[in-house]
């Protein structure tokens, strides 16, 4: 007998999920029987574990009569009955069979427990984050193992990272819902009314470990890079503008094409290094 059951990693041990296990088998784990009530839930076996069932039916192994014996294959090729369509010779065969073998009892082998094999279809392993949930979907399905995100969970959990991290520098909108549309970061809604932003009822599922961590990064990106633009505006402030238009009126009025050289590249520099505090992670 061969079952499904799903490994789980790190722990040396498989799932067997409920539903999996006949109503009408007994099974034993370790030579002892399992309550009925028992098997029909989710079971965790460990790997050093006995998993045996027994079998409902006797096996067949031949026939007796006295100290006389036959195998299945000798008894079975007497045939011993008959009916109108046979012809007078089968007729007088099976009735010369059924005398012959009259007397012989059929002999059963003694029922043993058998093992069970475990066919494995999936794992389940430690996610690494609390907003990627591991789900078992139903057995008959291809990509058994379901790995599930709260996408609005992580765009919460990014903001409040932000707001921890940037509260001296930007005002963050206290939020009374749980996604960020129409959140507000220095009086400016900072998110649009698009994925991850908006509010979502399901949770994004996924049959990869790999592909549901790849999502949490990139959702979490996406949240970065819409709250810094309202944290640390690009645009620069009129101050800086009157600043950078008298260097220039300066740069334009020196004479000496070094020194105009020297003008701008200080102006080049200021600018690449307004550039890094305006706008950084």
């Amino acid at each position: 007998m061969k079952i499904n059951v799903l490994e789980i990693l790190e722990a040396n041990s498989y799932l067997i999920k409920s539903g999996i296990l006949s109503n009408h088998i007994d099974y034993y784990l370790n030579k002892n029987l399992l309550p009925k009530e028992l098997c029909k839930n989710s079971l965790t076996i460990s790997k050093k574990d006995v998993f045996e069932y027994m079998p409902n039916s006797k096996e067949l192994i031949g026939y007796e009569r006295g100290k006389e014996k036959l195998t299945v294959e000798d008894y079975k090729s007497k045939p011993q009955y008959y009916s109108d369509e046979h012809n007078d010779e089968y007729v007088l065969r099976a009735i010369a069979n059924k005398k012959e073998l009259e007397g012989f009892v059929p002999i059963y082998k003694d029922i043993e427990l058998q093992p069970v094999e475990f066919e494995i279809y999936g794992n389940i392993a430690d996610t690494g984050s609390e907003f990627i949930y591991c789900e078992i979907t139903s057995q008959y399905s291809s990509n058994p193992i379901l790995y599930s995100l709260n996408v609005n969970l992580i765009t919460i959990d990014e903001y409040n990272i932000l707001k921890n991290k940037h509260s001296d520098n930007a005002t963050f909108e206290k939020l009374d819902r749980k996604y960020l549309r129409f959140a507000k970061i220095n009086n400016k809604y900072s998110f649009g009314d698009h994925y991850p932003f908006q509010e979502i009822s399901n949770q994004k599922s996924f049959t990869s470990l790999q592909k549901a961590k790849d999502e949490e990064s990139k959702i979490r990106e996406a949240v970065r890079c819409s709250a810094l633009k309202n944290i640390f505006p690009k645009n620069l402030s009129d101050e800086k503008k009157i600043m950078i238009i008298a260097q220039l009126k300066v740069a334009k009025k020196l004479k000496n094409k070094k020194s105009m050289d020297e003008m701008i590249n200080i102006l080049i520099d200021d600018l690449q290094d307004y550039k890094k505090n305006v706008y950084v992670d």
